[in-house]
């Protein structure tokens, strides 16, 4: 990166420029092995066993949102990270910065969220920080969370398992979350509810030696997620545009601002890769589930390079990283 360059809201938003800002600046400042793998959780090798550990920060407008809030957003974001590495978070550590003048009731709602949620993946949050900072100096509410959680034994999901013949399943609707903050800013009504869930309840159901990766397609959405994979694991993706799943809601969205839902977040989605001989069966467990009842194949994996989308009108076109900001503070 160049020295007279400044950082702007689209470093943020999950796609080439934050990847850039990750590769170029931070891997180069304090790289090491397990960084240079680029996963959203570092897996890390102990006498107990296999560990995956993540970090997250939620600077999400507005805080409140149908279908969720700025803490159960906190918990989820770090759960399904690791959830995507194989293991159920265990412990979980929390860092509020708080803007002087925010309302007491609205914090405790958020902090009786965290801790409802948290419940329900059987995590313990157990540290935590405050900070205050001048009105005016900040929006209300920042939260940083940090948790940890023990790989399931025999489970490896790495990029470098992913090969040609591979197949891709989603695991339900896609950009749900994103339009979801978008009718929340808008005033829209009735106002589309987030996807925001934990996706532990799907992955502990799927996993066995034949699921090769998992990502969740929050910033950047699904296109960027599978231009990450693309990149790391050296090989060619194509999606079909007809088996995509997307609520009407969210595509009416999408519509009107011009957005690609493509490249819209979920709070509540994974991004399954699987050994062709156990797509259909993979699927059907998922389906099984009330929260994977949407979910379909929607791709392969080829040789080569790039993200292709076999288009509703008989075409291809290529699907770039994410170039700029879509929407910022999604999440």
């Amino acid at each position: 990166m160049s020295d007279k360059e400044t950082i702007q809201l689209y470093h943020g938003a999950g796609g080439r420029a934050t990847r850039k800002l990750i590769v170029e600046l931070f891997c180069k400042s304090f790289g090491n092995p397990i960084l240079f793998r680029l996963e959203d959780s570092a897996e890390i090798e102990l006498a107990s066993g296999r560990w995956a550990f993540s970090v997250d920060a939620f600077t999400v407008n507005p805080i409140f949102f149908e279908g969720g809030d700025i803490g159960k957003l906190a918990v989820c974001g770090v759960a399904n990270d690791l959830a995507c590495k194989g293991a159920q978070m265990s412990f979980l550590t929390l860092s509020f910065i708080i803007e002087e003048g925010f309302p007491v009731d609205e914090l405790e709602k958020i902090a009786e969220s965290i801790g409802e949620t948290a419940k329900g993946l059987n995590a313990v949050v157990v540290s935590g920080d405050t900070k205050v900072v001048e009105r005016g100096r900040g929006d209300k509410l920042y939260i940083a969370a940090s948790g940890i959680g023990k790989i399931r034994d025999g489970v490896e999901l790495s990029a470098k398992r992913v090969h040609p013949g591979a197949k891709i399943i989603i695991s339900g609707t896609i950009a749900q979350h994103e339009a979801s903050i978008i009718s929340a800013r808008e005033n829209f009504k009735p106002q589309v509810k987030s996807d925001l869930a934990p996706i532990w309840g799907i992955v502990s159901v799927i996993l066995c030696e034949d699921v090769l990766m998992m990502r969740d397609p929050t910033r950047g959405g699904l296109a960027t997620v599978l231009n990450e994979v693309a990149m790391d694991a050296g090989v060619s993706i194509t999606i079909n545009e007809d088996s995509i799943p997307i609520s009407n809601e969210a595509k009416a969205v999408a519509d009107i601002l011009g957005l690609d839902p493509l490249y819209m977040a979920s709070e509540g989605r994974v991004v399954i890769f699987v050994e062709e001989k156990s797509a259909d069966q993979i699927l059907c467990r998922l389906k099984d589930l009330p929260e994977g009842k949407e979910a379909s194949i929607i791709g392969e994996v080829h040789k080569g390079s790039g993200v292709y989308l076999n288009t509703n009108w008989g075409g291809t076109r290529p699907l770039l990283m994410l170039e700029g900001e879509q929407l910022s503070r999604i999440c």
